[in-house]
């Protein structure tokens, strides 16, 4: 079953950007599941390059290196290392 992704091929072909595509999936109530795949088909972006979009266009990092790093201390007090 392929998900209908086109009014976002609209919007890419107006232009928008990925990362206000990601928003406004956002606000209309799409899962981080259905953005990243909506993401990967209409800006042909690698999971990666998705998960990167999601993380600039929420502004909690620059980057997906940036975003891991800041995990880091969680994840390392969890395991206690």
């Amino acid at each position: 079953m392929s998900e209908d992704f086109s009014e976002f091929e609209i919007m890419k072909a107006a232009n928008v950007s990925a990362e206000m595509a990601y928003l406004y999936s956002k606000k209309i109530g799409l899962d981080l599941f259905t953005q990243i795949r909506m993401l990967r088909s209409v800006y042909e972006m690698s999971i990666q390059e998705a998960k990167e979009v999601t993380i600039k266009a929420s502004g909690t990092s620059k980057t997906l290196s940036e975003h891991q790093e800041k995990l880091f201390p969680a994840l390392k007090n969890i395991l206690n290392f």
